[in-house]
């Protein structure tokens, strides 16, 4: 009898055992379809360019600054972990002169800033403090974005377009930020912006 009893037992165990491993095995199956399924929109909403006098060095750089809007519009929650620099088709910075590529070097800084394109029009000497530190190749972001919420990622970048006769050598640039999230999602987004031409 206590053999048939520590029999009954230890099947209760298992059978419980293997109610709790499928039941952890249907959570994780149900949490990896809702991230699969969470919807995610990526708009420009502002942005700014804009050559920038730097004083400490008596040169002219240019500055371009995207406001862009991260909708999370199905849920489950979802993070944005990270940005980067796109380095595939044309990469992550392009420049041209009408319609052709331009095969020079500039200097260029990508950073993620903390002021909206907005704040910068409101108070232009914020323009001497942003874009200071390039964020390499990428940088760590930890945005947590709830379902049905919305927020805004402000990325900018800085070049150093002209010459020492103070003429641009490129018209246009092309630059290209990748979005990865934690749900295994990615957003390009890549702009075009003018590079206007100083006043001499």
């Amino acid at each position: 009898m206590k053999v048939n009893a520590l029999l009954l037992l230890l099947i209760a165990i298992l059978a419980i055992g293997a109610l709790v491993v499928s039941f952890v095995a249907l959570n994780r199956a149900q949490s990896a379809r809702e991230l699969a399924l969470s919807e995610i929109i990526v708009e420009e909403a502002n942005s700014m360019s804009t050559p920038v006098y730097h004083e400490e060095t008596n040169k002219y750089g240019y500055l371009t600054l995207y406001d862009i809007s991260i909708a999370n519009m199905s849920g489950p929650a979802l993070k944005l972990d990270r940005v980067a620099k796109t380095t595939s088709g044309v990469g992550f910075l392009s420049l041209l002169k009408g319609p052709d590529l331009v095969n020079a070097q500039v200097n260029a800084k990508a950073f993620i800033s903390e002021k909206g394109s907005a704040a910068i029009k409101n108070e232009p000497r914020l323009l001497k403090s942003i874009g200071l530190e390039d964020m390499g190749d990428a940088v760590e972001v930890g945005m947590t974005i709830a379902p049905g919420e919305t927020k805004v990622i402000h990325l900018g970048l800085t070049l150093e377009p002209y010459t020492a006769d103070m003429r641009a050598v490129a018209n246009m640039a092309l630059v290209s930020f990748e979005l990865l999230f934690d749900n295994g999602k990615s957003y390009i987004f890549q702009r075009g912006f003018p590079i206007y031409p100083l006043q001499q």
